[in-house]
């Protein structure tokens, strides 16, 4: 998979929020913070849907304002 054309552009900026969507995700994902248990398949499609999402909206966000 080719890196998105606003990834590219700023891949910093870009890996820091994409690392801050995961870290927010996994800690937000924890039984702790739940309060309850969650089966650990559906943890990885929960976080892996939240990096993937961050990912594509950065990208959109900075196409839209260059």
């Amino acid at each position: 998979m080719e890196m998105l054309p606003g990834v590219a552009q700023h891949p910093q900026i870009g890996g820091a929020t994409i690392g801050l969507a995961f870290l927010v995700s996994y800690i937000m994902t924890k039984p702790e913070a739940l309060g309850q248990t969650m089966n650990p398949m559906a943890r990885i499609v929960v976080i892996g849907g939240t990096t993937l999402a961050a990912y594509i909206l950065f990208d959109l966000a900075v196409r839209m304002w260059d």
